[in-house]
């Protein structure tokens, strides 16, 4: 029989625990299949009084404790970096860190954009956790 990796419950519990939050605030969330996801993992549009804002964001979720780091969490940016940089769509990485039971988040699109006009580049995306 097939293995199944522990991981996968992490992973899971993260995109479901993001899902959750987003949509008991009301809000649209739109889960990208497996083998289509290249570095989003949801797409959600905003709602706010009962109606959409026009505002969206593409996430990508990460879970597990790999992603602490002394400073907080950080998102590996790998072959995603342009991608997320130049996106007219706000790519937000979302950590879950299963021993807090907490959601960390940070705005990639952003931390890209600035790296690149300091000129640098950088190797993972940032996630304080408060």
């Amino acid at each position: 029989m097939t293995k199944v990796p522990a991981s996968r419950t992490t992973e899971r519990t993260a995109v479901n625990e993001t899902r959750a939050l987003l949509e008991r605030h009301g809000h649209i969330v739109q889960e990208v299949e497996g083998g289509s996801d290249f570095g989003e993992d949801l797409y959600v549009s905003f709602v706010r009084n009962g109606r959409r804002t026009g505002d969206l964001i593409a996430v990508q979720v990460k879970g597990g404790l790999s992603f602490r780091r002394a400073s907080g969490c950080a998102v590996s940016t790998k072959k995603h970096a342009d991608d997320w940089r130049i996106s007219n769509v706000p790519v937000v990485c979302v950590v879950y860190d299963p021993d807090m039971k907490k959601l960390y988040w940070a705005n990639a699109s952003q931390q890209l954009r600035v790296a690149k006009a300091d000129g640098k580049a950088i190797r993972s995306i940032r996630v304080r956790r408060i």
